[in-house]
């Protein structure tokens, strides 16, 4: 009986991790992984990954606008994906699979937006309001 309960368990679990989308794993090591990590962001639906990857004191501003940092990320989230909405996902997940496209889009958000990245505390943030 045990065994057939963890077997069971086992069975959910698998089909929970299969179903559940990938956590992007935050890189803020350059301003290249800043810009993988948001691509992915994008790819995958993960907000928080995307979150962390905001200049921290962009971050404040929204914290105090919303009263909480879940309401924050949670408003900046759905703005984001008004302007990017989840039916492009595909598109960026085909993005990350090309290495020549993946860099080609890198290179090209990094020479049009380049004064978005900001470095503090040896980490790269993204903050769109730098211009």
């Amino acid at each position: 009986m045990f065994k057939k309960i963890m077997l069971s368990a086992l069975c959910i679990f698998a089909a929970a991790s299969v179903v559940a989308a990938p956590r992007v794993r935050i890189d803020q090591s350059s301003k290249e992984a800043v810009v993988e990590t948001f691509i992915r962001a994008t790819a995958y639906d993960d907000p928080e990954a995307m979150w962390a990857v905001l200049d921290p004191s962009l971050r404040q501003l929204a914290i105090n606008e919303a009263g909480s940092e879940a309401q924050a990320i949670k408003d900046f989230w759905a703005g984001f994906r008004q302007s990017c909405p989840s039916s492009q996902n595909e598109t960026f997940r085909q993005i990350l699979r090309d290495p020549a496209q993946k860099r080609e889009a890198i290179n090209m958000m990094l020479q049009q937006n380049g004064k978005w990245f900001i470095r503090k505390n040896g980490k790269w943030y993204i903050n769109p309001l730098n211009k």
